[in-house]
This record gives C-alpha cells, structure tokens and sequence, in this order.
C-alpha cells in the first residue's frame, strides 16, 4: 500500500496501489525477440506513439501471405493478454485482434505484432494506478463505453469497449475494461 496526495487536499495523504508486471513485460519481450530470431528475422525496438497500425498502412498483398510467426504468435498473444488484463488495458483491441486470428495468421499480423511489441518496449513504465480517499458513500460505480465503427476492414464488424472504475472526489479505483468484436455487422456506432 502507497500513500501520495494525487487529487487530495493539501496536507492529506490518500491510500494508493500500484500495479506493475515490469518483470513480466521484459519477459514477454524477450520472449518476442526470441521468437523473431528464431525465425530469421530481426527486432528493431524504435519506439511507437500508440500500439495499433491502421490498416490502410499495411500494404494488401500481406493480409493473403503467410507470416514469419505463423506457428510460433500463439506463444506471445497468449502471454501478452495475461499481462494486459491486469495492467495494460490500452492493448486489449490490439491483442484481441490478433488472438481472433489465429488460425489464419499473416504477413499483416506480423506487422501488427512487431508494432504493439515495440509500443510495450517503450512504454514499459506504465501501470495501472488507483486511490482510495473517500467512504462509500461518497462513491459511486462508474462505466465508460464506447464503439467503433466498421473499423476492421476485412468484416466491416466493429468494436465495443468499457472501463468499470469507482470514483469519488479523492478516489480512483479501476476495476475492469473490456474489448470485444461484436458479431454482426453495424449499420452505425450507436
């Protein structure tokens, strides 16, 4: 338990959490890096501003080839999405993404892959963070929620996300976030 004064008045000292898997990232990227070697390839770390590639950025004729981590990516997805549960909910849509692909992985997936990789590399310091400075009444379960639209472009299906968190004038507390493909087809984001 930490004790810091985000969000308090002056002089008062609210109870924190930190949570951190930095030693669990470093192995998913040396994981990673193992992988890619394995398979011929090379990591370049330069770092990314956000962890998705939009796929107009990726050229077509990649979403037809077979990728370099065809038969290895489930050994990193899976891994990812442990760690990103707990920590990382900015790279759930990314990692569901790939998870969804499993059995038709490509040379786009890679590029998926190696760009949300390279965002965990330089953003290793991040954790999820919360607060407790207020009674329960003063309280109250908040969701946040949002869709996409048609954003993949292969089956024009969008995605539904939100965040569960307990907030108050002193307190911050993140209980869940979701992201999840929805299985029809969406004539709007409503």
């Amino acid at each position: 338990e930490l004790y810091g004064s985000a969000g308090a008045p002056a002089g008062k000292q609210i109870p924190m959490i930190r949570w951190e898997m930095h030693g669990f990232f470093q192995q998913c990227l040396e994981r990673y890096e193992e992988l890619i070697k394995a398979n011929g390839g090379k990591v370049d770390w330069k770092p990314v501003p956000h962890p998705s590639i939009d796929d107009h950025q990726i050229p077509p004729e990649e979403f037809l080839q077979a990728g370099r981590l065809a038969k290895d990516f489930a050994k990193i997805v899976m891994k990812r999405l442990y760690g990103s549960r707990f920590v990382r909910f900015d790279h759930f849509w990314p990692l569901g993404d790939l998870a969804r692909n499993m059995s038709k992985w490509t040379k786009a997936h890679d590029r998926r892959m190696d760009r949300l990789m390279r965002h965990l590399k330089g953003t290793m310091d991040h954790a999820l963070e919360g607060f407790l400075g207020d009674s329960p009444d003063d309280c109250a379960v908040v969701a946040y929620c949002d869709a996409s639209f048609a954003d993949d472009l292969q089956t024009s299906k969008s995605t539904s996300g939100f965040f569960l968190a307990i907030i108050g004038p002193n307190t911050f507390m993140p209980i869940i976030a979701v992201s999840k493909k929805q299985s029809v087809v969406s004539h709007s984001s409503t």
